[in-house]
């Protein structure tokens, strides 16, 4: 139904909280739903990184607007760490026009979204994916 990449490379993560300006991670073209068909909304990025104790959450937006969190990543330690992301939601969006994009914010420190555009010791794109769900 609608895919999209973000591929140009790490990516700061530096908004300070849901109500700030989110950073906008990646956004799927609009698609228009019948009301009554689930969708599947799929957020896959080969790695998130932090060097201090800190936490990053990712937001589901639909049409501008955040609709929810779909997972929260915590760095208890003062280590650099990395996390691979996947996350998925199963909905059934209202009848109409639909755009979804990913978002997120962090609490004490920067996290840096790893991607790439794939190739030889190289991650590949962050993407989301939305797809019928049946």
């Amino acid at each position: 139904l609608a895919y999209a990449e973000y591929s140009a490379g790490d990516l700061a993560l530096s908004a300070t909280a849901a109500s700030a300006a989110p950073t906008v991670i990646v956004t799927a073209g609009a698609y228009t739903f019948d009301g009554s068909t689930d969708a599947l909304i799929v957020f896959s990025a080969p790695a998130v990184q932090a060097s201090v104790a800190t936490a990053v959450t990712f937001l589901l937006y639909e049409d501008g607007v955040d609709i929810g969190r779909l997972g929260r990543i915590t760095n208890a330690t003062a280590a650099t760490v990395e996390f691979p992301v996947y996350y998925t939601r199963k909905m059934t969006p209202a009848s109409g026009s639909r755009t979804y994009s990913i978002r997120a914010y962090r609490d004490v420190a920067n996290w840096t979204l790893k991607n790439g555009a794939g190739g030889t010791d190289t991650f590949f794109p962050a993407y989301i994916r939305v797809t019928n769900a049946e």
